[in-house]
């Protein structure tokens, strides 16, 4: 009976906690529930875009030129409608952002990130824009950008892009200097052993194989093995008795 008793409380406290929660919107409970479903449709990503900034010339060959490209990651905030706006604001610098329907190309806004080399952590807000209830905060939701890895562009990562600290972007501040260096040799080191090992398990296993064959097939690989000599050595003493009697 008293476990009864509690659940009813609850039920009464929880039910009685979203009528004042939506008392203190100045918008109808479905006003409330239509606007909340558009802005839970809202959503945040990012993308790399490498582009051709200009040209440089080689130092060591005059007159050779090559593309001098620049990758930049841009942020999109998608299904920005007219019944919502979102405010931006970053954990880089005071930037305050403000996005309307008006300010999108087709309910897309996309804006480039501000420092390619940081992690930067946006913070999303989407607010009512329709209805009594303009202005008030509906949801808010985080975006964790990546920085771009300087070791990217290494030789030895070129030869090792599986390794973690060789990510074109990463979201952990990525290993340098020396620290790298022993970190990717050690990673080779590894790699080297682990395919060593790969390599002497397929080899046993070949050999097992090859054992359990002749195992299964004895009888009739000695009988032709033991066909192959005869013929062998009868060919042998044809062709030399052919040779003898031409000589004579």
């Amino acid at each position: 009976m008293k476990r009864i008793l509690k659940g009813v409380f609850i039920a009464f406290a929880f039910f009685f906690s979203l009528l004042q929660v939506n008392a203190e919107s100045a918008c109808s409970y479905s006003e409330q529930a239509e606007l909340n479903e558009i802005a839970g449709n809202v959503r945040a990503s990012y993308e790399a875009k490498t582009e051709v900034v200009g040209q440089y010339e080689d130092p060591d060959m005059e007159g050779q030129f090559y593309d001098k490209k620049e990758t930049s990651l841009n942020v999109s905030i998608l299904n920005i409608t007219d019944a919502v706006y979102v405010k931006v604001t970053n954990d880089y610098n005071s930037d305050v952002q403000i996005y309307q329907n008006k300010d999108t190309n087709d309910g897309v806004i996309t804006f480039k990130k501000p420092a390619i080399y940081k992690i930067i952590n946006y913070t999303i807000e989407v607010y009512a824009n329709k209805y009594a209830c303009t202005g008030e905060l509906l949801r808010t939701f985080y975006l964790v950008t990546p920085l771009y890895n300087t070791n990217y562009n290494s030789q030895i990562c070129a030869d090792n892009p599986e390794y973690t600290y060789c990510q074109q972007f990463m979201t952990t501040v990525p290993l340098t200097g020396d620290a790298f260096y022993e970190g990717i040799n050690e990673y080779i080191a590894k790699k080297a052993d682990k395919e060593e090992q790969v390599q002497n398990e397929k080899n046993e296993k070949l050999s097992e194989r090859i054992k359990e064959f002749y195992k299964n097939h004895m009888i009739w690989i000695n009988s032709i093995g033991s066909i192959i000599v005869v013929v062998g050595v009868v060919t042998t003493v044809i062709l030399i008795k052919k040779r003898r009697s031409r000589l004579l």
